[in-house]
């Protein structure tokens, strides 16, 4: 079950078929696809769960899959048990959260078991190249390590969250590659009163894009959720079995904010036009068929 509205690709999934059918609608074309994921903590909902990245690599067969994120500062244990940080939130920018490196990579190791994405990483043969501990391995100041850069001319897929937020109306393609900025908790990217966030997700998209191929896919297939962080409140959906794609981003979140019912606010409020003057872009305002709409209805 899917359409195309304008160059978006809007589809149900329930089968490993259906994901087949929507990947193949995406047009990928290297060898090698580098995936994005969404990775900011292992709370329900809020992150790119096992099962759909499954799906999505399975319709990748015979590429070599690349993995790539970043290290934050709540992805861990006490974090997803309790809601406690391990440190101060000041020693987890990138030159200072160097001493807690070996704190990092073990929790990472941890979200990746807890939530099962090892076994999917092992069973696509793909590799996890996290952005973080390859530039501080590498001893680098750049953005970008060396072993993503080897990589350029692929496709890249950033595999967004539908996911709501209190602050920013809701967090989807475009801005899910804020998330390869090395810092754990990038305060510096996001400035005093998130005065610089925006021009920090533009800037990273303008690297990024200019290196790959880039797709932009948002789904909300077995879970999706509403995050407010400020009032410390949450809410999970199940089973949207909604998903949607396409290579313009500024289209594609577009459409994710139409089946939301959204908008993006605060720091955000001019995130698209902005994105649309340097990256292009069109948005007809096309009418989703009922068979794909959703209720994303917040009751916190």
């Amino acid at each position: 079950m899917k359409t195309t509205l304008d160059s978006t690709t809007i589809a149900k999934i329930q089968t490993q078929s259906d994901m087949n059918e929507f990947v193949s609608s995406l047009g990928l074309t290297s060898k090698t696809v580098i995936v994005k994921p969404n990775w900011i903590d292992a709370l329900n909902g809020t992150h790119t769960d096992a099962k759909v990245l499954d799906l999505l690599l399975t319709s990748l067969s015979g590429k070599k899959i690349y993995i790539v994120e970043s290290y934050t500062f709540w992805r861990t244990k006490e974090m997803t048990d309790g809601g406690k940080d391990c440190f101060s939130s000041k020693e987890a920018d990138f030159e200072k959260g160097k001493q807690h490196w070996q704190h990092f990579q073990k929790q990472d190791q941890w979200f990746l078991k807890y939530t099962g994405i090892d076994k999917v990483l092992e069973k696509h043969n793909a590799t996890y190249l996290n952005v973080t501990n390859e530039l501080w391995q590498e001893n680098s100041q750049d953005l970008i390590p060396q072993k993503i850069n080897l990589l350029a001319g692929s496709d890249f897929i950033s595999l967004a969250k539908l996911k709501g937020d209190g602050e920013y109306g809701a967090t989807l393609s475009i801005k899910n590659f804020f998330g390869l900025y090395p810092d754990p908790k990038r305060n510096k990217y996001h400035g005093e009163d998130d005065e610089k966030v925006q021009d920090s997700i533009l800037k990273i998209n303008q690297i990024y894009q200019k290196l790959f191929n880039c797709f932009f896919i948002v789904e909300g297939v077995f879970t999706a959720s509403h995050v407010d962080w400020e009032n410390k409140g949450s809410q999970s959906f199940k089973d949207f079995g909604i998903i949607l794609g396409g290579k313009d981003g500024y289209e594609v979140d577009s459409y994710a904010l139409k089946l939301m019912g959204r908008q993006f606010s605060g720091a955000l409020i001019d995130l698209l036009p902005n994105y649309k003057k340097i990256f292009g872009g069109s948005f007809s305002n096309l009418e989703i068929p009922e068979n794909l709409k959703i209720n994303f209805s917040i009751k916190l």
